[in-house]
This record gives C-alpha cells, sequence and structure tokens, in this order.
C-alpha cells in the first residue's frame, strides 16, 4: 500500500513540492538556494540537498559550481525529448553474434511505440571496433539524455554519459566483470542477466529429462566464472557428483568445437556423457556435427541444450532447444526504467525463456 504524504521521509515530501514548483517554470530559471529552501521548510540544509539531490538525477536541474542551480526541461517538456539506444555502429544488425543487442533494441523499439515516445539510435563508433569512438557524436550529446547501454562493449562511453548525466539503463550481460567497471556504472538502473542461475536451470532440465552425465560446453577460462559456477550449483542441487572430465573448455568457432567434441567422444568409454550443455550456439551446433559424424543419434544417445537461443538453432537439420533469456523482454524493460523517471537505481532481473525443440 503507498504510503501516505505523512509516513514518507522528509526529504521525498520536499522533493515532491519542488518538483511540481520547479517543473512550472521555463528551463535554465534559477532556483532558491538550499539554504534559502531549508529555512523556508523550516528542516536542515542536508534535507534540502537531499531533496535537490534527486531532482538533479531525475534530470529537473543542473547545478552550476558557483551559480547556483537552475531548472531543465519540465516533465511534458522532458516526454518529447527522444530516448537513445546505443549501438557501436550500423554494421551490426548483418551478424549472428550481435544477436543480443539487436534483440534487446527491436524490444526497446516497440515499447517505444506502445508508449507513444521516440526512440532514436546513439551510433557510437565510426566503425564496429570497441575504442574507435564518435568523439563529436558524444560530444553533442545533450545533458541529462536518456540512454540505453547493452553490454560492457561499450564501457569506452561510460566517462561521458557520467559526465553527462544521463540516464541510463544498462544491460549487465557480464555480472563477473561488475566488480572491475562498479565505478563507472554507477547511478545506472541496471538489468541483470544472471547467468549462473540460467545454468543452473539448464543442468535441472536436463536431469528431468534423465540424464544425470552432463558435459558443460564452455569458453570460461577461470574457474569462478558464472558458466562454471552454475554448472556445479545445479549438479548440486540434483543430487549429481562433479566430474572435471566432462567439463570441456572450447572457444565459438565451430569448427573447433567439432574437433574437440570429437576427441571427447573417442573417450567416451573412459568419460561417459549423455547429455551436452553448450553455452553458446554455435558450440551447440558444433557438438550436433560431432556427434552425427561419431554416428550417435541425438536425443537418444545424447542431449544437446544451448544456454542461449538463436534463429540458427531452429533452421539447425535437427532443431536443438535452447533456454536463454529474453532479450527483446529485456530491451522493453530497460525503456520502461528510463520512463519511470525513479531518482534512486532500479535493477530488475532479465526473465529467462525456454524453447524446447527437438534435442531432449
Amino acid at each position: 500500500m503507498p504510503k501516505s504524504a505523512a509516513e514518507q521521509p522528509l526529504h521525498r515530501r520536499i522533493r515532491e513540492i519542488l518538483e511540481v514548483e520547479f517543473a512550472a517554470l521555463p528551463a535554465n530559471t534559477r532556483v532558491p538556494a538550499a539554504r534559502a529552501l531549508a529555512e523556508r521548510f523550516g528542516v536542515s540544509y542536508m534535507t534540502v540537498t537531499r531533496a535537490l539531490n534527486d531532482l538533479e538525477n531525475k534530470g529537473l536541474l543542473e547545478r552550476v559550481r558557483g551559480s547556483g542551480s537552475f531548472t531543465r526541461l519540465n516533465t511534458a517538456e522532458r516526454g518529447k525529448q527522444p530516448i537513445y539506444f546505443a549501438l557501436p555502429s550500423t554494421v551490426i544488425f548483418r551478424y549472428p553474434v550481435t544477436f543480443f543487442s539487436v534483440t534487446a533494441y527491436g524490444g526497446a523499439l516497440q515499447e517505444a511505440r506502445d508508449s507513444g515516445v521516440k526512440l532514436e539510435m546513439l551510433i557510437t563508433g565510426r566503425s564496429n571496433t570497441q575504442n574507435d569512438l564518435d568523439r563529436e557524436v558524444l560530444d553533442n550529446l545533450a545533458p541529462y539524455s536518456r540512454v540505453i547501454v547493452a553490454g560492457y562493449w561499450f564501457y569506452p562511453i561510460f566517462p561521458w554519459l557520467q559526465r553527462k548525466h544521463c540516464r541510463v539503463s544498462f544491460l549487465d550481460n557480464q555480472d563477473e566483470a561488475e566488480p572491475e567497471f562498479a565505478r563507472s556504472i554507477t547511478g545506472f538502473h541496471k538489468l541483470r542477466l544472471a547467468r549462473t542461475e540460467l545454468v543452473a536451470q539448464g543442468v535441472k532440465l536436463l536431469y528431468a529429462a534423465g540424464r544425470r552425465h552432463i558435459l558443460l560446453l564452455h569458453s570460461g577460462v577461470r574457474y569462478d566464472v558464472p558458466w562454471r559456477r552454475g554448472y556445479r550449483a545445479g549438479l548440486a542441487a540434483c543430487g549429481l557428483e562433479y566430474n572435471p572430465n566432462i567439463e570441456l573448455f572450447t572457444n565459438r568457432d565451430q569448427e573447433m568445437v567439432m574437433d574437440e567434441m570429437a576427441i571427447s567422444i573417442l573417450s567416451r568409454r573412459r568419460h561417459f556423457f549423455d547429455a551436452i550443455l553448450a553455452v553458446s550456439y554455435v558450440q551447440a551446433v558444433g557438438a550436433y556435427q560431432a556427434l552425427r559424424r561419431a554416428q550417435l543419434t541425438v536425443p537418444k544417445d545424447v542431449s544437446i541444450l544451448a544456454l542461449e537461443d538463436n534463429p540458427a538453432l531452429e533452421r539447425n537439420p535437427l532443431p536443438l532447444s535452447a533456454i536463454g533469456f529474453d532479450y527483446e523482454m529485456a530491451g522493453r524493460m530497460a525503456l520502461r526504467q528510463l520512463l519511470a523517471d525513479s531518482p534512486e537505481p532500479l535493477v530488475e532481473t532479465v526473465p529467462v525463456v525456454e524453447n524446447f525443440r527437438c534435442s531432449i
């Protein structure tokens, strides 16, 4: 049940009063100083400062050192401003490996249409290279803009977004990287892609299908990466023993996956497995082809489950099952976070979708 005005913290009540007053003023109007407002409301300087900080975080105020605080676009005017979706370049729409960003953009675009707001691409690079930034575009980005950022690939633009006090919804697709970039994403809304939980869920689905010797096909070098943590957690939850001999490291190159899987299959008598949990869709397709070469039948001999979905899995000669994050919903959720206009950073988890085809 919503709190009554009397139950709300004092700084929030003051913020709500000031928000209404300031929204009625033209942009760039200087507002009373914090000490004057503290005297007006009969509260401490710190209480008013907290209220003003909230208004600044919402993009209603701009505080200029030595000059004071000034109004920015009011709520109605800000609603007319576009929301931006950061993309490295338009060429990403050609590559299947960028399925995550492209699908999230599609979801955000549909949510924008449903909500009656304008969504524009913010092309941050001159090419599809991480550090080849288009500095002119970033310099011209208006202060307090609302921006959706999909993944740590964009970390070079974080300083620009922070200096311009942008309201950012960040799709956190690499939770093990978060400690390294924690300072860079302070104040951002966040959408978690909970990969550890995703892998554990995949193990449980294969266990429910009667599989007891589940091989993890991954590309995580370190022992504590989410894929490997989730694998061990899923095995433990199902009462299965962890066997490092059926955890196979490979990269995302399909031909190499096939070669390494072939080696693993030759040693089946010593290290038996009856299911493959593949971190990427490319690894899942490579595993399927390696099993066919070894004259093993999917799913009779070995089940395959990918931990990311992609149209390539459905087009495979035997359509492959997958569970993965709902990237389209992630885009929708990101846009909703920015429309909510919350002064506090929001943290939400992207839902998982299951697509059972013919490989389990």
